[in-house]
């Protein structure tokens, strides 16, 4: 039955993500959805097609997917597999073909990779692929600060959790703002020299904790 349940909502997912890429695969792009059903923790997108095609002919798509899968599923890593266009040969392309990999919670530098206007005018991309994973991330963004409480047995065990966390943040150069009382623990990330903006500087230290 539980892997009845799992397998159910693999379909689902795997409908959303074949409606919104439709218009692509009428264009002859091959979108390709990899899982396996028994373990459901990870999701495989693949969007490929048989000639080059451009960041912005595909952006749309993936954005909106992005946007679909809601809290259910985050992000976990990004393929891009593209060919230089000045580099690109007649005789031996695949020796020319390029992957840049982008992962953690990557998308933010992707999108900044590929919208470098160097990136966009000299290349063009074979295939895109981006793993999702369960979504287990306990922060919540708010008023451009990454937040997530603690509660723990005692004071001895939160101050614990203090003793591990200090090397964590000193090791980063980068350190939370920390509401503690007794037992309860509220951190709060954010990034000063971004004008205490969420970086992914922010989003490491983050799943660093998460590990403690």
């Amino acid at each position: 039955m539980k892997y009845l349940k799992k397998y159910k909502l693999f379909e689902s997912l795997e409908q959303d993500v074949e409606d919104i890429f439709l218009e692509l695969k009428d264009d002859g792009y091959s979108v390709e959805v990899d899982i396996r059903p028994q373990n459901l923790e990870m999701v495989s997108i693949d969007v490929s097609r048989d000639r080059l095609f451009n960041w912005s002919d595909v952006k749309d798509y993936f954005e909106r997917c992005l946007d679909a899968i809601g809290d259910t599923w985050k992000l976990g890593k990004i393929v891009l597999n593209y060919y230089p266009q000045n580099r690109r040969m007649r005789e031996s392309p695949n020796l020319h073909l390029m992957s840049q990999n982008f992962s953690g919670s990557g998308w933010n530098y992707f999108r900044h990779f590929v919208s470098d206007s160097e990136f966009v005018e000299n290349n063009m991309i074979y295939e895109i692929a981006f793993v999702l994973d369960k979504n287990e991330f306990k922060w919540i963004e708010k008023n451009d600060n990454l937040k997530r409480k603690f509660e723990f047995k005692d004071f001895n065990e939160a101050l614990s959790f203090i003793n591990k966390l200090a090397p964590i943040c000193e090791s980063m150069n980068h350190h939370p703002e920390i509401n503690w009382i007794y037992n309860k623990i509220e951190l709060t990330l954010s990034t000063h020299d971004a004008g205490n903006k969420i970086t992914e500087l922010d989003y490491q230290l983050a799943n660093k904790i998460d590990k403690i």
